[in-house]
C-alpha cells in the first residue's frame, strides 16, 4: 500500500480551507456527498415533515439558530427531530437510533438521563422543591464550598449559561478597570455576546483569517474588541501596552474550530503580560471541562482572575458559573451597592439566575459525575477509541490526525498538531472531507458534531459503540481513496 503519511496538502476552494491530496479525488467526494443525502433523505421522512411544519413558527425551523448554523458545516438539508435520549443513544422521529458520541456539544458529557443519583436527585428536587423561589435556597452553601474545593477560585456567581457568565465578567472587569476593551484570540468560542462575536473567516481571495465585524447598527467594534492570533504574545504585549483593555478571555486550548493549542510557555506568558498591564485574564472552560474532574485549570495549574463555566457543570441543566478573586469581589460588591435602590440594574443576573434547581443540580454533579471515578471511565473509553483510530489511519496510510483531550477526540484531515487557528480550521477538511464523514456516520448511526469531527466520551460509552466507529471510520476513508 503507497505511503501517504508524509504528504504535506495544499488548500484550495472558494475559502482556501479545503485540503487538497493527489490521492483524493474531490469530484468523488461530492458525488459521494449527494448519495448520502440522498439516502438522509430517504431514512428521516418524519424529520422532514416536521421541519416543514417548523417553519411555520420558528426561522430555519429549529427554537435556536444555533442548530441549523452547526448542521450548516456538514450540509444537511434539515435536523434530526428527536424523540427519546437515554445514555449515549438517542432515537429520532424516524425510530432510527443513534450511538450519539456529540452528547449536545457538551452539556450531556455524562449521559443523556442516566439512571443514578444525579438523575434522580434532580427530578427528586424538580417534584418536591420546584425549580425557582425568590430568597437564596440554603443549598448554596454546598454548592460555593464544593465549586471552591474543586476549581479553586474564592467566590462565585452564577449565570443561566457561560455566556451569561462570560458577559458578567466582562461588565465585572470593565467596571474595575474604567477600560472599555476586551481581547480574544481569533477562532476563540466564548458564546453569543456581542463583544466576543467579533472573528469571522473572510471568503475574499487570499483568506483573510481575521478581521472585526459589527453586529449592532452604527458600531464600531475595534472600540470595544482587540482580535489577535493565539500564542502570539508579542502582538499580545503591544495590544496590552495601550492600557485600554479590560479584560482576556481565552479557553486554555482552543476548541471550536478544530483544537488550536497553546506554545511552551504561552500560558505564562499571558499570565504575566496581564500582570504587567493591570489587564483581567478569564479562562473559559466550558467545552474543556472534558479534560479533567478540575478542567485545564487542575490539570495545568493556570491562574485565571475569573474562570467560567457551563455546559456540563449541572449535568445538562442550563446552568454557568464564574469564579472570581478577593480584589474583584470588592469591585462586585461596591458596584451592588450603589445600584442597591434600583432593582435589577446593576448588570448582573436575572430573576432565575442561581435558582434552586441549578444549585441542587451543581451539587449533585460536582458530588457524582466530577470525580477520579467518572472521569477514569471515560478517560479509558476515550483511549480505547482513538487507539483504534490510529490503526486505520496508519493501516490506509493517510495523512490525517488524531487529538485527544481528555473526553473529548477530534479527527484531522491534515497531519499535524494545529498551533494556530488558520491551521486548525483547515484541518477540520470543510470542503467534502468533513461533510462526506459526517453525513456517512448519521446514516449508520452514529452522531458526532456536525460542525468539525469531534466526539464526545461519556461514561456509558462502551468499546462496542467504539468499534461501530472505528469501523466506520475505515469504511469514509476506503470511499475516500476510491479503493
Amino acid at each position: 500500500m503507497k505511503n501517504r503519511t508524509k504528504t504535506k496538502p495544499t488548500f484550495e476552494g472558494e475559502e482556501g480551507v479545503t485540503p487538497i491530496y493527489d490521492f483524493i479525488s474531490l469530484g468523488r467526494l461530492e458525488n459521494l456527498i449527494e448519495e448520502e443525502l440522498d439516502l438522509f433523505e430517504e431514512r428521516t421522512a418524519q424529520s422532514a415533515e416536521i421541519h416543514e411544519k417548523a417553519l411555520e413558527y420558528f426561522p430555519q425551523g429549529v427554537g435556536c439558530s444555533w442548530h441549523a448554523d452547526s448542521l450548516n458545516m456538514a450540509r444537511f438539508p434539515y435536523p434530526l427531530y428527536l424523540k427519546t435520549a437515554k445514555d449515549n443513544k438517542v432515537v429520532d422521529a424516524d425510530d432510527n437510533e443513534y450511538i450519539d458520541f456529540n452528547m449536545a456539544d457538551t452539556p450531556d458529557i455524562f449521559g443523556h438521563a442516566p439512571d443514578n443519583e444525579v438523575t434522580r436527585g434532580i427530578a427528586d428536587h424538580i417534584l418536591n422543591n420546584g425549580c425557582n423561589t425568590f430568597y437564596p435556597d440554603a443549598n448554596l452553601l454546598e454548592a460555593g464550598r464544593l465549586l471552591k474545593e474543586r476549581f479553586g477560585m474564592p467566590y462565585w456567581s452564577f449565570g443561566l449559561s457561560a455566556t451569561d457568565a462570560n458577559r458578567y465578567c466582562i461588565n465585572l472587569a470593565r467596571i474595575a478597570t474604567g477600560r472599555p476593551k476586551i481581547l480574544i484570540f481569533n477562532g476563540g468560542y466564548l458564546g453569543t455576546i456581542e463583544d466576543c462575536s467579533k472573528w469571522r473567516p473572510v471568503p475574499d481571495g487570499p483568506i483573510e483569517w481575521r478581521t472585526i465585524k459589527p453586529l449592532r447598527p452604527g458600531e464600531e467594534p475595534s472600540a470595544v474588541t482587540e482580535v489577535i492570533e493565539t500564542n502570539d504574545l508579542e502582538a499580545l504585549e503591544e495590544a496590552l501596552s495601550n492600557e485600554d483593555i479590560a479584560l482576556v478571555l481565552t479557553e486554555p486550548y482552543l476548541t471550536d474550530s478544530g483544537f488550536c493549542f497553546p506554545e511552551e510557555g504561552f500560558h505564562e506568558g499571558l499570565r504575566e503580560l496581564c500582570t504587567k498591564y493591570g489587564t483581567y485574564l478569564l479562562i473559559d472552560e466550558t467545552h474543556t471541562q472534558t479534560s479533567g474532574p478540575s478542567g485545564c485549570k487542575g490539570l495545568w495549574d493556570l491562574k485565571p482572575d475569573f474562570w467560567v463555566t457551563g455546559k456540563s457543570i449541572a449535568a445538562g441543566i442550563s446552568v454557568g458559573v464564574y469564579g472570581f478573586s478577593e480584589e474583584l469581589k470588592e469591585h462586585f460588591e461596591a458596584h451592588q451597592e450603589e445600584f442597591f435602590s434600583i432593582i435589577g440594574a446593576s448588570g448582573f443576573g436575572t430573576t432565575t439566575t442561581g435558582n434552586p434547581l441549578a444549585v441542587k443540580s451543581l451539587i449533585l454533579s460536582l458530588q457524582h459525575n466530577y470525580t477520579d471515578e467518572t472521569y477514569g471511565k471515560m478517560f479509558a473509553a476515550a483511549d480505547y477509541l482513538v487507539s483504534g483510530l490510529d490503526a486505520v489511519i496508519e493501516k490506509f496510510q493517510v495523512p490525517f490526525r488524531v487529538e485527544k483531550m481528555g473526553a473529548r477526540v477530534l479527527i484531522s484531515f491534515t497531519p499535524d498538531r494545529c498551533f494556530s487557528f488558520e491551521d486548525a480550521f483547515r484541518s477540520i477538511g470543510k470542503g467534502g472531507y468533513h461533510e462526506f464523514m459526517t453525513l456517512y456516520m448519521t446514516n449508520r448511526g452514529i452522531l458526532l458534531l456536525p460542525h468539525v469531527g469531534m466526539l464526545n466520551i461519556c461514561p456509558q460509552t462502551t468499546t462496542e459503540d467504539s468499534d461501530v466507529f472505528i469501523s466506520l471510520f475505515g469504511e469514509v476513508i476506503q470511499k475516500m481513496l476510491g479503493e
